[in-house]
């Protein structure tokens, strides 16, 4: 079954609901690491299929950047389908950040 850009909106808001009830405390240091993590579990992520849906579907194509990664150095040591899975998390990260944002 693919997954379309409605599934990931609706897995980002998951996400986003479950964090708030887990950790209601916007200062919980532990509440973006649990984003982290569960972000880093998808299988938006760990599917490089999916990579594809999330770029299509986010507006943070930069988020990389927002996040301090050093994009030139990075680009150099990583293959294809490595860089798209990390543009693709810190896309989600940022997507599943702007959603937390809205409450």
């Amino acid at each position: 079954m693919k997954n379309t850009e409605r599934d990931y909106w609706n897995t980002i808001k998951s996400i986003a609901t479950e964090t708030r009830e887990e950790y209601p405390n916007p200062d919980d240091d532990e509440r973006q690491e649990y984003i982290w993590e569960t972000v880093d579990g998808s299988e938006w992520i760990i599917y490089y299929a999916n990579n594809e849906t999330v770029l299509s579907a986010t507006n943070n194509h930069d988020a990389i950047d927002d996040f301090g990664v050093e994009a030139s150095s990075f680009w150099l040591q990583s293959d294809w389908k490595k860089a798209r899975m990390t543009c693709a998390f810190y896309a989600m990260l940022q997507d599943v950040n702007d959603e937390m944002g809205k409450k």
